[in-house]
């Protein structure tokens, strides 16, 4: 009995201590390919409105930090194709792409800041957009934004404070080339071809290397979400073959051997609680080791 409160107690206060969320698909590794486009998982782009060679939303092999995954999103304005969404270079977090941003990504903690990577490569004086919304109860609490006028050639990072809330529980992003107000009467209108990629978005610190953990042991960098529900995705990394995953006895529940970094790995017939994992090279090296929480909602 002793034991079993011990675990409890260890259990609540990695719960209660864990404080970054992780943005769904926040390094943009994960794409849908859609035959003659691509969109990132998660969001709504204009490349179903455009047809031929020529698509406003993109996978990037420009990414940063250059240890950390494989891609960023790019995105491009095409004024050519104006009036209409197909120019319009933004990518989305919503189930209508019309109304603008709607709770994603459930949020755990109480995020201060957020921070990433970005480049901007502005025409006909176009502001470009990187927007966090918080909610709580499909309420908007917290908007945490990013504009920029002035050419950013190389990546730079960003670390926007977000205003003052009390608690959230969901947030969403935005991401433009241009300024984009969704939702008002007027249709949202590039002034010039601009060109902006995004990278490794992340709550209150930035990612730094694949490596990387927070203060409370939790690797950000090797799989989200974390805490979970039902599935992980790992992130990529060539370096790893295989995940385990262990339960606080020890007792081995997920021996996967990873084939590539789109693969979900499915935990939702696992009870909730903190679980140990571990990843292997080939050749059965530990590459990491950490923490994982499933949390499902009742």
């Amino acid at each position: 009995m002793k034991s079993k409160f011990i675990l409890t107690t260890m259990v609540l206060l990695f719960a209660a201590t864990y404080v970054h969320s992780q943005i769904t698909n926040n390094g943009f590794e994960l794409w849908d390919d859609m035959g003659s486009y691509m969109v990132p998982q998660s969001y709504l782009t204009t490349n179903p409105e455009v047809t031929g060679t020529y698509y406003p939303v993109t996978r990037s092999t420009d990414h940063y930090p250059s240890n950390v995954g494989s891609y960023s999103i790019r995105m491009e304005n095409n004024t050519a194709l104006m009036p209409g969404p197909g120019g319009v270079g933004f990518a989305l977090q919503s189930s209508d792409i019309q109304n603008g941003p709607e709770p994603t990504f459930p949020i755990i903690g109480h995020p201060t800041s957020f921070t990433g990577y970005y480049k901007y490569l502005p025409q006909g004086g176009d502001t470009m957009l990187i927007q966090l919304t918080l909610y709580q109860s499909g309420t908007v609490v917290a908007t945490a934004i990013l504009n920029q006028t002035a050419t950013i050639s190389n990546w730079t990072s960003f670390n926007i404070s977000i205003p003052t809330y009390t608690d959230a529980d969901y947030g969403s992003i935005m991401l433009a080339a241009f300024s984009c107000q969704m939702g008002t009467a007027e249709p949202p209108t590039p002034l010039g071809n601009s060109v902006l990629y995004v990278d490794n978005l992340n709550f209150d610190e930035l990612i730094t290397s694949i490596n990387e953990a927070d203060n409370n042991g939790f690797d950000k960098a090797v799989f989200y979400p974390n805490p979970a529900t039902n599935y992980i995705y790992l992130n990529f990394n060539p370096e790893i073959n295989t995940f385990e995953l262990y339960d606080i006895n020890g007792k081995q529940v997920r021996n996967i051997l990873i084939n590539n970094a789109n693969t979900p790995i499915y935990i939702n017939d696992l009870m909730n609680g903190l679980y140990l994992y571990r990843t292997l090279d080939k050749n059965c090296n530990e590459v990491n080791k950490g923490k994982l929480i499933i949390e499902k909602s009742n």
